[in-house]
């Protein structure tokens, strides 16, 4: 079997560069890692990671929890993660997923204690997150993907500028004509749990919606495909009902484009849809196409997992906390405004 000094003469560079690769403790050289992960490569080496972390080096797992509880995981969600997996990879960390609920924090705790687990990533973040806490007591290093509502200068996080994302829809929508637009937001439930993502979409749709004179109205519903039926009757039972939907999960919106056909209403003829959902193979493929203000779900993570790594051995990433808004990309699924 290959060792770590077998990778190093093969890569040129000393076996501690190798270990610096492989744990991200000490920056190294772009160029560098690549002549090491191509010497691993060509000599099928494997880092026993478990072993170095027991052994008091530090561990290269980062975890990254998600409370599935509430709603779940769905396909949007998985970019975040992958981007973060993809990210960690690059500088030698590995990321584990861990579907978790609340009090899943004291075990987290005990493994980072333990050496097994570097630090964690939270996702599904609430403006007054009780899971900050204990693990900050604990002395685990914490980044998020979202923020609390006063975010704290010493946890790095990764989040959606839901304003922005809700300005760019409700714009788009004005300017096609459209003067009532509701917003298809998710479960009551979780704005009374605090999840600062709902929250923070349904603040910035009523003020883009006054900023653009445009009548705005909110249904709560699962992120599923088979809500579209039920949002589109409770749409056409309001006195007026809106021209367009704002939807703020892909799935919801693809569940509109698949029950409006069969309920007389042609999109985006009678009805624009545009969903703030991470961006997504079916936007293009859905019929209509789906216009989108898609998250770079994948980029968030990926700033997420390189500002926790970066944290952990005591050299700040370069991209810091930071929100997107994301970009609108119009297709199929929005048009102007039916006259009459």
């Amino acid at each position: 079997m290959a060792t770590r000094r077998d990778v190093a003469r093969l890569a040129g560079v000393s076996e501690a560069t190798v270990s610096y690769t492989l744990s991200g403790k000490k920056p190294i050289s772009a160029a560098t890692q690549q002549r090491v992960r191509t010497a691993m490569r060509q000599l099928g080496y494997r880092p026993h990671l478990l072993a170095a972390a027991l052994a008091g080096g530090a561990s290269p797992i980062i975890a990254l929890l998600f409370p599935t509880q509430e709603r779940g995981i769905s396909n949007s969600d998985l970019e975040y993660v992958l981007g973060a997996a993809s990210a960690a990879r690059d500088v030698g960390h590995h990321l584990l997923l861990w579907p978790t609920a609340d009090r899943d924090i004291d075990e987290v705790a005990s493994l980072h204690a333990s050496g097994l687990v570097a630090g964690v990533i939270l996702m599904e973040v609430r403006l007054e997150d009780e899971r900050i806490e204990p693990l900050r007591e604990a002395g685990v290093p914490i980044a998020l993907i979202g923020r609390t509502a006063q975010p704290d200068p010493q946890i790095p996080f990764a989040d959606r500028d839901f304003a922005g994302a809700a300005e760019l829809a409700v714009a788009h929508l004005a300017g096609l004509g459209h003067r009532r637009v509701c917003l298809l937001s998710a479960p009551e439930r979780l704005n009374q749990l605090g999840f600062g993502a709902t929250i923070r979409t349904e603040a910035g749709f009523a003020a883009a919606c006054e900023a653009h004179d445009v009548t705005g109205s909110v249904i709560h519903a699962k992120a599923d495909f088979g809500v579209g039926r039920d949002v589109l009757t409770e749409l056409g039972d309001m006195t007026e009902p809106p021209t367009a939907v704002v939807c703020l999960s892909m799935e919801a919106a693809l569940g509109v484009l698949q029950a409006a056909p069969g309920m007389g209403l042609p999109i985006p003829d009678a009805l624009s849809v545009v969903s703030l959902g991470s961006a997504d193979v079916r936007a293009e493929v859905s019929e209509p196409s789906l216009t989108t203000v898609a998250a770079p779900a994948a980029e968030m993570g990926a700033s997420a997992a390189r500002q926790l790594i970066g944290l952990i051995g005591g050299e700040p990433a370069p991209d810091g906390p930071r929100l997107w808004a994301g970009e609108l990309v119009a297709r199929g699924s929005s048009g102007r405004v039916r006259e009459g």
